[in-house]
């Protein structure tokens, strides 16, 4: 998740940052979120992904928007972002958003193509998509999955999930409309107001779950599990159709 600011993203990596995980979640394994995956950028953690189809792999813009494939590599089927499973470093090509704007925050998604198809297996598959501009009630229990900083000194790289109810849009805006980020239709909030729960920094990027449909990717936050400001997420459903004109999916 991105900072705002309190943390630029491209700052340089510490090993506090790499080795943790989402505030307040469990460790689980990828065989129960087989779509997962890891985004490493010269060996180190960059952010989440999500496995779409079996050449394409769905994250936030601000993750692939200011780096190349060289240097670039995605680990797929591994409960571990450091090791195990199958870590592709043949990558096609990156597709941020062309509307995805840094001062605005809007549209953070972008795709990566790979060069050569996944083999599907109970720990490499898809997550499924939401229609195009489906809504997203407040009060649904959605999962978000990842690797991403902790507030404790806990070192694990295991993948962590976390279940976080979604807020209600107009809820969203109001609690938002003093900040330096406005709330867009492309985006939606998530997460507890008590601030003890929260995607955090590596997590940026990686699916938000609903139902076995990806109703959202982590985005950016006012630091993270901050008392009365839930986590914002990139609304699936509302660039759904950039998704398929991009990808044919």
């Amino acid at each position: 998740m991105l900072y705002i600011l309190f943390f630029i993203f491209f700052a340089s990596f510490s090993a506090a940052d790499i080795n943790s995980r989402i505030i307040g979640g469990k460790s689980t394994t990828i065989t129960a979120h087989p779509y997962q995956v890891s985004l490493l950028y010269k060996n180190k953690l960059l952010c989440g992904g999500s496995i779409i189809s079996k050449l394409w792999i769905l994250t936030a813009a601000h993750c692939i928007d200011r780096i190349t494939v060289k240097g670039l590599s995605v680990r797929v089927g591994s409960t571990y972002y450091a090791k195990d499973g199958t870590l592709i470093e043949n990558i096609a090509q990156l597709i941020p958003h062309n509307l995805y704007d840094d001062h605005t925050l809007d549209y953070d998604v972008g795709l990566i193509k790979l060069a050569s198809e996944l083999k599907f297996s109970s720990t490499v598959n898809i997550v499924k998509l939401p229609s195009v501009n489906s809504n997203v009630p407040g009060g649904l229990n959605a999962v978000i999955t990842g690797w991403g900083k902790t507030a404790t000194t806990d070192t694990s790289n295991t993948l962590q999930a976390l279940t976080v109810p979604t807020v209600d849009q107009q809820k969203c805006i109001e609690i938002f409309r003093k900040s330096p980020y406005q709330i867009t239709q492309r985006m939606i909030c998530a997460g507890y107001l008590s601030g003890d729960k929260d995607a955090c920094q590596r997590d940026s990027g990686g699916p938000l779950v609903y139902n076995g449909k990806q109703i959202g990717i982590v985005s950016w936050g006012l630091k993270c599990a901050t008392k009365g400001y839930p986590g914002i997420y990139t609304r699936t459903s509302a660039i759904r159709a950039w998704i398929t004109t991009m990808t044919k999916i």
